[in-house]
This record gives structure tokens, C-alpha cells and sequence, in this order.
């Protein structure tokens, strides 16, 4: 991953009881999954304030395989994210994963 963002955020609080607000914003970037170069088009990374509370992701990433615009969703808790693969046209999940590891 090579990435860029930008923020603001409050850290307080004690190790402890760690308490962490605000977000950060993507610039930029790239991140390489199974030899594949994405390009990220949305990163948003917040801090809800919670003591010991992981931040909350909101990322998105685009590449394009054979004609085939693929994209790639973080969503979720840090510590538990849910990670989705869409296409345009649409295609099933075990296509998108073949034109990922095997094109």
C-alpha cells in the first residue's frame, strides 16, 4: 500500500483508556492485492471517541482487467472489516476472483 491522507484527530485520555477523535481522508493512492495495482478512489478512517474503540474504515479501490472495471469495498470496524468485490458489467464473485489471480 502507498497511500497519502490527510486529518485531524484528538488523542486523550490514558493508556488504559485511550480516547481518539476524529478522521483522517484519503489524498491518494495504491494498494497491490494478488499482484494487482488498485488505484484508491474513497478513504475515510474515523475516530469516534470511544475509549479503546477501533476506527471505522470506508475505503474503496478501482482496477481494470480485460475491459472489466473492478472494485473493492472496506467497510467496518478495523479489527473486523467486511471486504466486497463489485464489477462493471457486473459479474459473479468467482469471476471478479479469476480476473484478479489468474489474468
Amino acid at each position: 500500500m502507498d497511500t497519502h491522507w490527510k486529518g485531524h484527530f484528538k488523542i486523550g485520555g490514558s493508556v488504559s483508556n485511550l480516547k481518539t477523535l476524529g478522521s483522517l481522508e484519503l489524498i491518494d493512492g495504491k494498494y497491490t492485492f494478488s499482484g494487482r495495482e488498485f488505484k484508491l478512489t474513497k478513504g475515510l478512517v474515523t475516530f469516534d471517541g470511544k475509549p479503546n474503540a477501533m476506527p471505522t474504515l470506508d475505503i474503496k479501490a478501482k482496477i481494470t482487467q480485460q475491459g472489466i472495471n473492478i472494485f473493492a469495498n472496506v467497510k467496518g470496524n478495523l479489527d473486523t472489516p467486511k471486504i466486497t468485490f463489485t464489477s462493471s458489467p457486473p459479474l459473479s464473485a468467482i469471476a471478479i476472483m479469476y480476473l484478479l489471480i489468474f489474468l
